[in-house]
């Protein structure tokens, strides 16, 4: 035998059938039996091992061409034709598969495994055979490849294996004439070691057919004659039956299908690649076994371990491969990360019952549980321990979501931490907290002879700021702040507001007062909670320990109760009567005596002689009740933080004083009668802040007979539904799905598409819902908005959309508009257009997906094709405009060829204007009739909301006085203060400073995404400040790339609205028969470029309608020229203006007169020289001498000292700013009175 194997390891080269039988006597060197040594000997002996035994004998090398040349008719048999035998990969015993094949061993003669199974207990393995990167079918490597490990040492090398002769293919398997063998092959027959069969399925990659040898757990048996299994050695093995079959021990439905039944086969095998592919399955393997996971989600399906096996068998389930996707130790940060981050706790008991296997029990600190899981640490009880009065104070401010009936939206509160003595002071604005503190510390001076030692609040701007620190500082007095939303560092004020906002709220409730009488509730809220006992301080109460004795109860009544105040003072005559019914809003601060409420009156009378009635309230007599919304709205949380921005942007807060007129009244001492009672006298807490009068003139304020003024209730109630994030989110709340409903039946109502089959080559846009709310103009919710809305960006120019240009109206005719109707007393209306843009016809195929929540269940798969344009599509505006144009044409209105968003309708004395912005329409005629008549005519066709006379257009307030019209974006100029922050502060009396010109110096903004916005807001807010036009122009040119410098100009800017904050641009009666402009020219005064900037304003009549703050495109070369380029803009501005008046039936009979400091440009304009100086001058810009030679312009010089435009080119002293500021109409509102508009 071992001469056998050194012939192997000699001789690498010989034929297919030695090669092939030494092999199988190798397998059997170390431990060989008698049959062994025979079947060698007859190796020796045999006609084509004579090189062989010689070489054995001499250790000789045989021939290596007649080696070679009978290895080559040997593999390629018995014709050339046969040469293109199909070789394949080794399966999973090593043996060449051919088509199917496996490592199962047929007992079928007259293979060598056709030994009976008693010969031997031992499974025996055919020799490997090379692997081929071919496909199947080629030539086959003669290289060997390495032995699979289970194999004994001395097989690492393998010898090539005779192919079967004159293969044929088709079916699932191959077909294959009776394979054919030389007598060599047949000597080793009786060496055919056999196993006995295994009921295991086994994994095989190698396998190209699932095969079994157990026909009973097959299912939809199909008899099978023409198919073979080729094996491991070459041989046939027939294939009988064809079934399925599922994979065993698996808990989830795995097939193996087209199983080929052979009884000759001793192990079951499965095909990984077509049990993948028939299950959509991934087969995982490791040194432990081999998983199953589904191959789309990569979810685990099954695990079979296999640690004592050499192959890969499919076991019953272990508690292991159940729990487990590998049985492999890994760390506990690998099994925490696995397990999705749970607790220790949760771990420690899978670690415990051996449910997973972790290699460390050492834990570190998981970075991403700290991002995800972080929560806030336990807070120990306060060990700070006070020892006497205002050592310590803490403080707090609380935002109200109603405004007072005297314009208090605020109030912040000081508690003192020894005696637990509340004070509390109700504000207007945020702002007033520091004045407020000043005034509290005065009182704590003078009343106490002490001083704060300690000053505890949160960390919100109300506190934290220069002012007050510096204060702090300068005083010696410490201030400590909580860390930023940690308010329970603050808990003892925070738990202290939320007593006083439930007794607040209950005391409204019982009193049947609604919201806006919070102030009044709050302030007798205050006045008991330091006259009742605390469990904190022995069970003393607050005003015991601050003032030294126990407080009396006796003037004590029921708040909001019914009283009758002593009115006999101001009775209008003896027979008047001498009392009213009231409502008691509790002890006066500033009074010893009550506060009570007139409701016949509406004024608050405060008086000594009162009696009450405890168990009536007579508020629901005379008001609506309030409903539980108006209530809701102070159910807020009041642990939350401080940390809102330091301004309130809702609107300008109320005149100082309460609306509620105060009287006091001041009686002769008369008798009290049984159930009058006056106040004690007890110390009462600093008076809050109220507007007073030292003079001593009587006044409708003294003697009670106010005005009535108009009181907005700002009140946002916690129960509106907040707007969802998603469709779905919207149709589970009632008010947006009511919303949506009712714009898909404004969508359908107005035919806005139809339901088509989806084409195939169309372009189809998305869509998706927007939800907003509405209010009015007294904050209160008005309704839930639902807007379907295209989404555009998808839209393919040329296929869905071609124009998209749509004209709205220019600034300056809506105040020349607003001019001549003012001037002519005429009444202005305001309009809106409801879906405007469903309105418009489409002219281009457009189709979109139908709404999310409103797919048709009957047609899911259609698309809609859009008749009529939608929000959001890029020709919605054009369409909604060219519709709408063309019905005021059949109207008989005329688009102004100057600003085509004004249309003008004249017969005989009937004259309308008309104003478009999109969906917002100004209405103003020679009479009201023909404003109805209009309205009428508009409401048929499209829905309209006839808004009432002006008032509010584009964010612009407007209101209409004897005076003429004041237009003004207060409250837009509030806004663009709280979104930069600066709501508190310091005003500067210019925007633009006097010395300096801002150049490309300086660093780079933190943030030039917010001076962009704040920027652009500035532009806006120009249509009614021209004040601020060239200190924005300024600002502007830098957004490209902003500096600190720019953004301290753009910060002064802020500092004078801050000062200006209700001016705005005033609209008088004025003839309108005469166009003024004023011209000037800063030369060069950009640092950076040396170009000039002009500006201009334009007068129609004694109105500002225009006016320009810009840089020339060009550099100049003298100041004649850079004011000769200004007067050419400004000529060309007031010729356009010309038309404009000439369409609006005001033809201009004088020439526009146009003033210039500068003398040489007024020459230049005037006279057709040309020079060394002058002759570069563009020729376009010389049409300004055309304009003068036919009489519509004359240019005139003015003294500096009345050049108004000076405002738009330079920064100004603050004297000739405020002169040139009032020039232009700018001013504070006027006294409303009543009148038409």
């Amino acid at each position: 035998m071992q001469s056998c194997a050194n012939v192997k390891r000699k001789s690498n080269v010989c034929t297919p059938d030695l090669a092939y039988a030494i092999g199988i006597l190798s397998r059997f060197q170390p431990n060989p039996t008698k049959d062994h040594w025979v079947a060698g000997m007859k190796v020796l002996r045999s006609k084509s091992s004579k090189a062989l035994h010689g070489l054995l004998q001499n250790g000789a090398e045989p021939n290596a061409d007649s080696c070679n040349q009978g290895h080559s008719q040997a593999y390629f048999g018995h014709s050339p034709a046969s040469a293109h035998v199909p070789p394949a990969q080794p399966g999973l015993l090593g043996a060449p598969p051919v088509h199917s094949f496996g490592a199962g061993a047929p007992q079928s003669s007259p293979t060598m495994f056709s030994a009976p199974p008693h010969h031997s207990p031992y499974t025996f393995h055919p020799p490997p055979v090379p692997s081929s990167p071919y496909p199947y079918g080629q030539h086959q490597s003669s290289h060997p490849v390495p032995v699979p490990s289970q194999y004994s040492q001395h097989m690492q090398q393998s010898t090539p294996v005779p192919p079967p002769l004159q293969p044929s293919f088709g079916g699932h398997a191959s077909q294959f004439s009776q394979p054919q063998y030389t007598d060599l092959s047949s000597v080793f027959q009786a060496m055919s070691v056999q196993a006995p069969q295994d009921n295991n399925f086994y994994m095989d990659s190698g396998a190209t057919r699932h095969m079994t040898f157990n026909q009973g757990t097959m299912h939809s048996l199909t008899p099978c004659n023409s198919n073979f299994i080729q094996v491991g050695n070459g041989a046939m093995v027939p294939a009988r039956y064809i079934g399925h079959c599922t994979l065993p021990y698996s808990s989830y439905p795995l097939h193996l299908n087209n199983v080929l039944v052979s009884d000759k086969l001793i192990k079951n095998l499965i095909s990984v690649r077509r049990f993948t592919i028939d299950n959509s399955v991934s087969v995982e393997f490791d040194p432990f076994g081999f998983t199953v996971k589904d191959l789309k989600t990569g979810s685990f399906l099954q695990r079979c371990d296999s640690d004592h096996h050499d192959l890969y068998p499919v076991l019953p389930p272990t508690p292991r491969s159940a729990l487990a996707s590998a049985n492999v130790a890994v760390s506990f940060d690998v099994w925490h990360r696995r397990l999705g981050h749970p607790g220790a706790a949760i771990f420690q008991f899978l670690v415990s019952r051996k449910f997973i296997t972790c290699s460390s029990r050492t834990s570190t600190l998981c970075h991403a549980c700290q991002l995800g899981k972080h929560c806030r640490l336990p807070f120990s009880l306060s060990t700070t321990k006070t020892s006497r009065v205002f050592e310590l104070i803490h403080s707090d401010l609380w935002t109200s979501p109603v405004t007072s009936l005297s314009g208090f939206k605020y109030y912040v509160l000081f508690l003192d931490d020894f005696s637990h003595f509340l004070w509390v002071f109700p504000l207007r604005a945020k702002s007033e907290v520091f004045s407020i503190f000043k005034t509290f510390r005065a009182y704590v001076l003078n009343q106490f002879k002490t001083d704060i030692q300690l000053f505890q609040c949160d960390n919100s701007r109300e506190f934290n700021n220069q002012p007050f620190l510096d204060f702090f500082k300068t005083h010696g007095i410490k201030i400590r702040f909580s860390c930023p939303y940690t308010s329970p560092q603050n808990g003892k004020v925070e738990r202290t507001i939320r007593t006083i906002n439930n007794t607040l709220r209950t005391s409204l409730i019982q009193a049947s007062l609604p919201p806006k009488f919070w102030v009044e509730a709050l302030l007798s809220s205050v006045h008991t909670f330091n006259l009742l006992p605390s469990t904190t301080i022995q069970y003393k109460t607050p005003f015991e320990v601050l003032f030294g004795f126990f407080p009396t109860y006796s003037h004590l009544r029921v708040f909001g109760c019914l009283c009758y105040p002593n009115t006999s003072p101001t009775s209008a005559h003896k027979l008047a009567p001498r009392s009213s019914a009231c409502v008691y809003l509790g002890p006066s601060t500033d009074h010893r005596g009550y506060r009570c409420l007139d409701l016949i009156t509406q004024k608050v009378i405060i008086s000594r002689h009162v009696n009450f009635d405890e168990t009536h309230f007579p508020f629901p007599d005379f008001q609506p009740s309030p409903s539980s919304e108006d209530y809701d709205a102070f159910d807020v949380d009041d642990s939350l933080p401080s940390l809102s921005p330091m301004v309130d942007i809702s609107s300008p807060p109320p005149a100082a004083g309460p609306s509620a007129s105060v009287s006091s009244s001041q009686p002769p001492p008369a008798e009290p009668s049984g159930t009058s009672s006056s106040p004690s006298d007890v110390p009462s807490q600093p008076p809050a802040p109220a507007a007073t009068s030292g003079h001593p003139m009587t006044t409708r304020s003294r003697t009670g007979s106010l005005k009535p003024k108009q009181i907005f209730n700002l009140l946002v109630t916690s129960d509106i539904s907040p707007i969802p994030r998603s469709t779905a989110q919207a149709m589970c709340d009632p008010h947006w799905w009511a919303a949506m409903d009712a714009e898909m039946a404004a969508i359908l109502s107005n035919y806005t598409w139809d339901l088509v089959p989806k084409p195939s080559d169309a372009n189809i846009v998305g869509n998706r819902w927007l939800f907003r709310h509405k209010f009015d103009s007294n904050g209160q919710l008005e309704r839930y908005k639902a807007r379907l809305v295209a989404q555009g960006f998808s839209q393919q120019p040329g296929l869905d959309f071609d124009d998209t240009f749509s004209p709205v109206v220019k600034p300056a005719t809506i105040r020349t508009v607003l001019s001549i109707s003012i001037s002519r007393n005429w009444p202005i209306h305001q309009l809106d257009v409801k879906n405007a843009f469903l309105h418009g016809d489409l002219t281009e195929t457009v189709y979109m997906r139908q709404p999310p929540g409103y797919v048709n269940s009957s047609f899911p798969d259609h698309v809609c094709r859009l008749r009529k344009a939608l929000y959001g599509l890029k020709q919605a505006p054009r369409a909604w405009y060219h519709r709408f144009a063309i019905y005021l044409s059949s109207l008989g209105f005329l688009s102004s060829k100057t600003d085509t968003s004004l249309f003008t309708y004249h017969r005989g004395s009937d004259t309308i204007y008309l104003l478009l912005y999109v969906d917002d329409i100004i209405l103003t005629a020679s009479s009201p009739n023909l404003i109805s008549m209009v309205i009428s005519k508009l409401s048929s066709e499209f829905p309209m909301s006839d808004l009432g006379p002006l008032s509010f257009f584009l964010g612009i307030a407007a209101s209409r006085s004897k005076s003429g019209l004041f237009l003004s974006q207060s409250a837009f100029a509030q806004e663009i203060l709280a979104r930069a922050d600066m709501v508190s502060c310091n005003p500067c009396s210019t925007p633009a400073d006097t010395k300096t010109k801002l150049a490309i110096d300086g660093e780079h903004v933190p943030d030039p995404t917010l001076y962009r916005s704040l920027a652009g807001a500035l532009q806006y807010l120009t249509f009614t400040r021209p004040d601020i036009a060239y200190a924005v122009h300024q600002v502007c040119l830098f957004m490209h790339d902003p500096r600190l410098p720019h953004l301290n100009a753009l910060k002064r800017i802020l500092r004078y609205l801050k000062g200006t904050l209700c001016h705005g641009l005033h609209i008088k009666a004025s003839a309108v028969d005469r166009l003024v402009a004023y011209l000037d020219a800063d030369w060069a005064g950009c640092p950076n470029t040396r170009r000039s900037t002009s500006g201009f304003c334009v007068y129609l009549g004694d109105n500002l309608v225009s006016w320009s703050s810009k840089r020339q495109h060009v550099v100049s070369r003298s100041s004649a020229e850079a004011e000769y380029r200004g007067i050419a803009n400004v000529v060309a501005e007031t010729a356009w203006l010309r038309n404009l008046l000439l369409e609006l039936c005001c033809p201009l009979s004088r020439a526009t007169v146009v003033f210039c400091d500068n003398v040489s440009a007024m020459y230049l304009a005037s006279n057709p020289v040309q020079h060394q100086r002058t002759k570069h001058v563009e020729i376009d810009l010389h049409f300004v001498r055309e304009r003068v030679a036919i009489g519509h312009v004359r240019v005139l010089h003015v003294p500096s000292a009345y050049q108004y435009a000076d405002i738009f080119t330079k920064g100004l002293p603050t004297s000739l700013f405020l002169d040139f500021r009032n020039s232009l109409n700018i001013r504070l509102p006027p006294d409303q009175t009543t009148g038409v508009c």
